[in-house]
């Protein structure tokens, strides 16, 4: 494989505790989190996936009341006000909502990408459905991703993504890594409500060391991991684990973290390449400093 040059970029996590329902809540929570990064900061920021409207709810009709258009929602005008502040790319989740021209409404859980313009360029629908989606969500089309200047080629994923479909596909089908690998993806960015499993405990090493495992076919190559969780407990007594983190996968290596609890910024400087791979077929199917102060 040819190397490729190398550029510096420095990426921004937003982890915090989302309450169920509470959009302009939730919208301040991330906001006030953010009020130190200016445009000399950042080159991406990402916030977790549906990070405003949060995510455990019971009802169908709770969510579709919170979904919005992928063009003229109020999460995706936010973001582009954002990018534009931070001259920076933003990556939000959101539900979303599709109404045909017969009427009819079909609902995603959704991520918008806004690039430094503040322009959509991409809306990525989650692939693998968790049982809190099936409720409501449609699945997407598969797995995606991005040619940027700016970083290279961006693979798109949200939380349950990672996992085996349904957790009934094999272990080793490895879904999105194959798909990532078979890419030349170099950032994978995935946003995610991840749910904490062992609550109790303080690690925060397990998931990390999970989602490297999950991504076994892009090990030992240049491809960076990024991911984007939120933290806290909601009303449905839903536990988020946190963790946010960047990994180097060619090693691997934990480049920054964020523990379970946190609700902060977690900040890190990284290379990939300054080029897009030679294959640039688009496809649908899917160093190094910390401000992790707690």
């Amino acid at each position: 494989m040819t190397t490729l040059p190398k550029r510096r970029v420095r990426i921004a996590c937003c982890q915090f505790s989302a309450a169920l329902g509470a959009y302009e809540r939730n919208v301040s929570r991330a906001e006030t989190l953010m009020q130190n990064l200016h445009p000399e900061d950042v080159d991406m920021l990402l916030l977790p996936e549906m990070a405003f409207t949060g995510y455990s709810f019971t009802e169908a009709s709770q969510v579709h009341a919170l979904a919005e258009d992928k063009n003229s929602g109020r999460t995706v005008q936010w973001a582009k006000q954002q990018a534009v502040r931070l001259n920076a790319y933003v990556i939000v989740g959101y539900p979303r909502v599709e109404v045909s021209a017969d009427g009819d409404s079909t609902y995603y859980n959704s991520m918008c990408v806004i690039n430094t313009a503040g322009v959509l360029i991409e809306t990525y629908d989650k692939t693998h459905l968790y049982e809190t989606d099936e409720k409501w969500a449609t699945e997407g089309v598969g797995f995606q991703y991005i040619d940027t200047v700016e970083f290279g080629r961006v693979g798109l994923a949200i939380c349950m993504d990672i996992n085996p479909y349904r957790f009934t596909a094999p272990f080793e089908d490895y879904e999105l890594a194959n798909y990532m690998r078979t890419k030349q993806v170099n950032l994978i960015v995935l946003i995610a409500n991840w749910l904490d499993s062992e609550p109790e405990s303080d690690d925060s090493r397990g998931v990390p060391n999970y989602w490297v495992h999950r991504l076994k076919p892009v090990l030992y190559t240049d491809t960076v991991f990024i991911v984007c969780n939120r933290s806290g407990r909601e009303e449905t007594n839903a536990i988020y684990t946190g963790c946010s983190a960047c990994i180097s996968l060619k090693e691997p290596m934990l480049l920054g973290q964020l523990n379970k609890r946190q609700e902060n910024i977690l900040l890190v400087e990284l290379s990939v390449p300054d080029r897009m791979p030679s294959s640039n077929a688009k496809g649908t199917a899917r160093t190094l400093v910390a401000t992790a102060a707690t």
